[in-house]
């Protein structure tokens, strides 16, 4: 017994170096990186599993978009700074349409812009820029819209200050880029602001 004692002692002095190392290991980009990589591949195989097995309970309710009740729905959405779900037409990623009054197939819906000269405002990579109510009101049949991608519009409040900034979180996951005076529709970019400590170091 006095032996097994002994000999666990040993190894687990052997250890004690390595296992100091181990908390200040966990705090780095590459320990983050391999966990944020596992996540990723579970995520992906999860959808695959769903596409693949035949599951007749499964109930597909993405519909790429939301369609209000009526235009006042929408416009009071706007103007208190709530999320609105909308569609971008023939990869015009510089205005979104927000639908409302569905009849059949027969959808009416408005549009939703900004303006070059606004200055945007950058927080955490995503850029929020000052859109305005168009004007428009279309009525269309939806099969013939020509629909390039599908989008929410994300008020950026602070302080509970409100200036009808928006940022764009489109369905393939890309957000809206206004870089250098180029507004189009791109990945995330990494925010200086929020990693200059990073960027600084030389990690980046």
């Amino acid at each position: 017994m006095n032996a097994a004692y002994n000999r666990e002692a040993r190894e687990e002095n052997g250890i004690r170096t390595p296992k100091s190392v181990m908390p200040r290991l966990q705090k780095q980009v590459a320990y983050f990186k391999s966990k944020m990589t596992l996540l990723h591949k579970k995520f992906g195989l999860d959808c695959l599993a769903d596409s693949l097995v035949d599951n007749p309970q499964q109930q597909h309710r993405y519909k790429g978009h939301h369609t209000y009740s009526s235009l006042d729905e929408v416009l009071d959405k706007f103007r208190s700074g709530k999320p609105l779900s909308g569609f971008c037409l023939e990869n015009n990623y510089d205005r979104i349409h927000v639908a409302y009054n569905r009849h059949k197939d027969m959808v009416s819906y408005t549009t939703f812009t900004f303006k070059d000269e606004d200055l945007p405002h950058e927080s955490c990579g995503v850029y929020y820029d000052r859109f305005y109510h168009s004007g428009e009101e279309l009525t269309a049949s939806e099969s013939t819209l020509k629909i390039s991608a599908y989008g929410m519009m994300l008020p950026f409040k602070k302080n509970k200050d409100y200036a009808r900034q928006f940022t764009i979180i489109y369905s393939d996951w890309e957000v809206l880029i206004c870089i250098e005076g180029k507004k189009c529709k791109g990945q995330v970019p990494v925010s200086k602001s929020l990693f200059s400590e990073v960027i600084n170091g030389g990690l980046y």
